[in-house]
C-alpha cells in the first residue's frame, strides 16, 4: 500500500501517467487531472484512508492509460491493476487510518463489514502473484527477447557485456530468465526462494545501471511480500491436491516426472 501511494505520487509530480521514466505532454488537456488524481490517490493510499475506494480510483487510472496510451504502454505497467485489485480486497488492514477510524467513521465501517465475507487474503496474495508474473513475462518478451537492441544499447552504455559473450545472446538470455521468473509467479512455484532471487535482481539493476529505485519501488513491495508470505492458496501447488492436470504441471516444472517420486 505505501510502495504504491510513493509511486503514484512521484508519478503525479513528474508528470507521468503510471510513469516515473515517461512523461505525459503538458498540453495534454487532461495532463493536470491525471496529476491531481494520481497525487490524491497516492495520498490516499500511502496514509491507508479510504484505500478501497483508492483502489477502484487505480484501478480506473489503469484502464484510463489502456485508452490513452493504448495496449502495450498499458501491460508494460499491469502489475499496477494486480495491486488495485489486492487493496480492494484487504483494504487498508492494521497499519492505516482506516483501521483507526474504521468505528469512527460509517464509510469505512460500512465498506469493512461488507466485505468482510470475502476470503481477502487468499485473493490479495493471488492478485499480486498473477499480475507480476504477467508483468514479467511481458517485459521480458517485449523489451528483451523481441527488441534485444534495447538491452543491448544499455550494456554498451554502461560497459556491461560480458566478456565472451555475444550481447545479442546476452540479452536474449536475460530475458529468458525474467519470463522464467514470471511464469514461476504465474504458476506459484517456491515463491520465497523466487522472491529472494527476484529482490536481488531488483537491487542489482538499480545499483548497476543507476536506475531510480521509486522506479521499482513497487516490484520491491511485491518481492519483500512473497519473502515473508509465501505462496498463496491458488497455486499449482496446491491445487495439484484436488486437479490432475495441475499435478502433471507442477511435475513437469519441479522435474519431478514419474508419480513414484512425489
Amino acid at each position: 500500500r505505501m510502495a504504491i501511494g510513493t509511486y503514484l505520487i512521484s508519478s503525479g509530480l513528474l508528470g507521468g501517467l503510471l510513469s516515473i521514466v515517461e512523461p505525459m505532454s503538458p498540453i495534454d488537456p487532461n495532463f493536470t487531472a491525471y496529476v491531481a488524481i494520481q497525487i490524491g490517490v497516492g495520498t490516499l493510499l500511502a496514509s491507508g484512508l479510504f484505500t478501497r475506494i483508492g483502489a477502484i480510483v487505480l484501478i480506473g487510472i489503469f484502464a484510463s492509460s489502456l485508452a490513452v496510451q493504448g495496449m502495450a504502454a498499458a501491460l508494460d505497467q499491469i502489475m499496477l491493476l494486480g495491486v488495485g485489485l489486492a487493496l480492494l480486497f484487504t483494504g487498508g488492514l492494521r497499519y492505516s487510518l482506516d483501521y483507526s477510524l474504521s468505528k469512527k467513521m460509517s464509510v469505512t465501517y460500512a465498506i469493512g463489514k461488507g466485505s468482510a465475507g470475502i476470503n481477502a487474503d487468499r485473493l490479495f496474495l493471488s492478485s499480486l502473484r498473477t499480475a507480476f508474473g504477467a508483468n514479467l513475462i511481458w517485459l521480458g518478451l517485449t523489451e528483451k527477447m523481441l527488441a534485444p537492441e534495447m538491452f543491448m544499447a544499455v550494456m554498451e552504455k554502461f560497459h556491461l557485456s560480458p566478456i565472451g559473450v555475444d550481447p545479442l545472446m546476452a540479452s536474449l538470455g536475460a530475458g529468458f530468465i525474467e519470463m522464467a521468473i514470471g511464469t514461476l509467479y504465474l504458476l506459484g512455484i517456491r515463491m520465497r526462494v523466487v522472491s529472494s532471487a527476484m529482490f536481488g535482481i531488483l537491487v542489482f539493476t538499480v545499483v548497476t545501471f543507476n536506475e531510480s529505485a521509486i522506479a521499482h519501488v513497487v516490484m520491491f513491495a511485491i518481492a519483500a511480500t512473497f519473502v515473508i508470505r509465501g505462496r498463496d492458496p491458488f497455486t499449482v501447488i496446491e491445487m495439484a491436491r484436488i486437479s490432475p492436470v495441475a499435478r502433471w504441471i507442477k511435475n513437469v516444472m519441479l522435474f519431478r516426472m514419474y508419480a513414484d517420486v512425489n
